[in-house]
């Protein structure tokens, strides 16, 4: 027997045995080829699956990119308003630093203004004393010039209403001693004369 014989005769033999197999399985169709549309189907269904998941794949990716975006654009927001407040707490920093400085230059001012004012209540309650003790003298001088004048006649030498009395003297305004009372005696008794009338 050849080769190309002992070929053909384990061809035969396999085709034979095809047969038998189909026949015993029910079908007409050869074995092989169920078994490749079988294989065929499944090849199909994972297609229709990974082109399922991968369409998934794609809505995924693109929902993690937006969201990617979001946060990226509410990560800048979030660092613009840091920003933002760091400065105001700065300016409010700075703010509070020269209103605190302001402050203690008027409370400086402030006791200043009040040493002050105590110094001009001083000054004033001593003016006011002075005042009044010049009222005094001036009213006490003015009684006792009266009281010289009253008891003294008019064609007396002495009788000058434009002097002042002073210590039982009269004195020009200037405050020197009347040339004409150097030492004057004292304040007449004798009565006035009738047409003599009080200043």
């Amino acid at each position: 027997m050849t080769l190309s014989e002992a070929y053909n005769m384990g061809y035969k033999l396999i085709m034979r045995a095809g047969v038998c197999m189909n026949y015993a399985a029910g079908t007409t169709k050869p074995l092989l080829v169920v078994e490749l549309e079988a294989a065929n189907q499944q090849v199909a269904d994972l297609k229709k699956d990974n082109t399922a998941l991968t369409a998934r794949v794609e809505e995924l990716t693109k929902a993690a990119e937006d969201a990617k975006i979001k946060a990226k654009a509410a990560l800048d927001a979030s660092q613009k308003k840091v920003v933002s407040l760091q400065s105001s707490v700065e300016t409010l920093q700075t703010d509070l630093d020269k209103a605190k400085s302001d402050n203690a230059e008027l409370l400086k001012d402030k006791v200043s203004a009040l040493a002050e004012r105590d110094t001009l209540l001083k000054e004033k309650l001593a003016l006011e004393d002075q005042v009044c003790q010049e009222r005094e003298l001036g009213f006490q001088q003015g009684i006792g010039q009266c009281h010289y004048f009253y008891n003294t006649p008019l064609e007396d030498p002495n009788f000058d209403i434009m002097k002042l009395f002073v210590d039982g003297k009269l004195v020009d305004l200037g405050g020197s001693a009347s040339p004409t009372a150097e030492e004057t005696s004292p304040i007449p008794t004798t009565a006035a004369p009738a047409d003599a009338t009080p200043p």
